[in-house]
């Protein structure tokens, strides 16, 4: 196998470890103290805003450069291999770094909505606080998703280093 698709690689199951780390530490430290702290509804709702937001561009853009390295690896490899036959190993990472994009839309989306139109309009703060620990909780799952990603990119990595 050739260096580059070693490197590719290498950087795309880097960043799927990063991406389910940096989607994983929302909830598991921001949230807590947004929940802690936040003396109002609309103080809550705005911080939480505030961090959706950011995330929302930023998380779902390092998520397609990883599965896109771990796509382009998987294509050099199978352009190298005598069989022709493609990584599962590459493709798998590719799938699990970026279904956050299905997971997002299809398990998060009517929560996403509720606290989106709740910062705009106020529900108060008991049902603020329910929306956001349920939103951590399942923020917390689909960090789970890129994390899966970069575990089989390390294992397809161990695999490539043995052969």
């Amino acid at each position: 196998m050739s260096s580059t698709a070693y490197g590719l690689s290498i950087a795309g199951t880097a960043l799927s470890l990063f991406v389910s780390g940096a989607i994983s530490g929302i909830s598991l430290m921001t949230v807590p103290v947004i929940l802690q702290q936040a003396s109002s509804d609309s103080q809550l709702l705005q911080l939480w805003k505030a961090i959706y937001l950011r995330g929302a561009t930023r998380g779902p853009a390092m998520a397609t450069v990883a599965g896109l390295l771990h796509i382009s690896s998987a294509y050099l490899r199978q352009s190298e291999s005598s069989t022709r036959t493609w990584s599962r190993r590459g493709l798998l990472a590719a799938g699990l770094t970026i279904a956050i994009y299905p997971f997002t839309v299809l398990l998060m989306g009517s929560t996403n909505d509720a606290l989106m139109n709740a910062a705009d309009t106020g529900i108060g703060k008991e049902m603020a606080r329910s929306l956001l620990e349920r939103w951590g909780v399942l923020n917390l799952m689909r960090g789970l998703l890129p994390l899966a990603g970069g575990v089989i990119g390390l294992l397809e990595l161990s695999s490539l280093r043995r052969g």
